[in-house]
C-alpha cells in the first residue's frame, strides 16, 4: 500500500487526501479500513509516535489496528504492538512492537 502511494506521487501527484481518490482499496487483511493521513494536514498530536514521543513519518501516517482492532498513537502502547505500521518515511513497514 506505500509503495501504491510512492507510484501514485511518482506519476507526478501530490499526495492524494484518500486512498481511493489513488484507486487504493481502504480494507487491512482483518476487514477494517487502514488509517491514513498526510502530514500537512494533521496537527502533531494526531500523528503516530514513537517512544520518544515523535511521529513516525513526516510525510503521511499509514497503518492498520492490527488484528484486535484497538490501538493508540503511541507505539509502546500496549494496544499498538500488535499495529502494521509505516515509519521512518516508509523505510519500516511491520508490527509497532518491532520498531
Amino acid at each position: 500500500m506505500s509503495l501504491k502511494l510512492h507510484q501514485w506521487q511518482r506519476d507526478g501527484n501530490a499526495l492524494p487526501k484518500t486512498l481511493g481518490e489513488a484507486g487504493i482499496a481502504n480494507v487491512d487483511p482483518w476487514g477494517r479500513p487502514y488509517v491514513y493521513l498526510r502530514a500537512a494536514d494533521a496537527s502533531r498530536s494526531q500523528l503516530r509516535k514513537d517512544g520518544e514521543l515523535v511521529p513516525l513519518n513526516t510525510d503521511f501516517d499509514l497503518y492498520s489496528f492490527g488484528p484486535d482492532g484497538v490501538s493508540a498513537l503511541s507505539l509502546p502502547a500496549a494496544s499498538s504492538r500488535d499495529d502494521v505500521v509505516r515509519a521512518a518515511n516508509g523505510a519500516y513497514i511491520g508490527l509497532g512492537a518491532n520498531y
